[in-house]
């Protein structure tokens, strides 16, 4: 008799433990398809985003050389300088996260390369400059705040405090008031 208790506790237990391993598994499973689903949609979010980005950037492309095509926009020879300089070291980064050093770069060869671009970027920060001054274009401080948040995001994990003093340090602040200044002159004439 003793025996057949055990025997039956056991199968209670068994019984038990049984329907608490399902209940597991499936609150398991169903989590999990939860994240699958969520993940789903967010990088379908993504996409989307990354899409209207992308037409928004041709659109501004568009307009842009458009009007530089019918505006001589004079392009002054230490502007240009700087400009090529800062685009030969961002492709000399660039290179180097791909393995290649920059000793086996011909810097002179990669200003060749980069020269039509960094003419056509210092023309069109010129012309909006010169839109935003027309227009009567102001930069608050939020907006630099908005921006240096922004920045914070998507480079210091969040830490506004980080990122400020990082662009104070490297005495970018002005540029950043100018980077916006220009988008700005940009969404006026889109």
């Amino acid at each position: 008799v003793e025996r057949a208790i055990y025997v039956s506790i056991f199968e209670q237990n068994k019984k038990r433990l049984k329907d608490v391993v399902d209940t597991t598994i499936l609150s398991f499973s169903q989590r999990e398809q939860q994240l699958r689903t969520d993940m789903r949609k967010k990088i379908r979010e993504d996409l989307e985003v990354a899409e209207e980005t992308k037409k928004q950037e041709e659109i501004e492309e568009q307009i842009v050389s458009t009007i530089l095509k019918k505006v001589k926009v004079p392009v002054p020879p230490s502007l240009l300088a700087l400009e090529v300089r800062a685009q030969v070291e961002a492709q000399l980064s660039n290179l180097a996260r791909f393995g290649i050093a920059p000793s086996q770069v011909n810097p002179e060869t990669l200003s060749q390369i980069v020269g039509p671009l960094a003419e056509k970027t210092v023309k069109v920060k010129l012309l909006l400059e010169k839109v935003a001054e027309l227009e009567d274009i102001k930069v608050s401080d939020e907006d630099v705040e908005q921006q240096v948040q922004r920045l914070a995001d998507t480079a210091f994990n969040g830490d506004y405090v980080k990122a400020r003093q990082s662009l104070e340090s490297k005495g970018l602040m002005n540029m950043v008031r100018l980077d916006i200044l220009r988008q700005k002159a940009l969404d006026r004439l889109i």
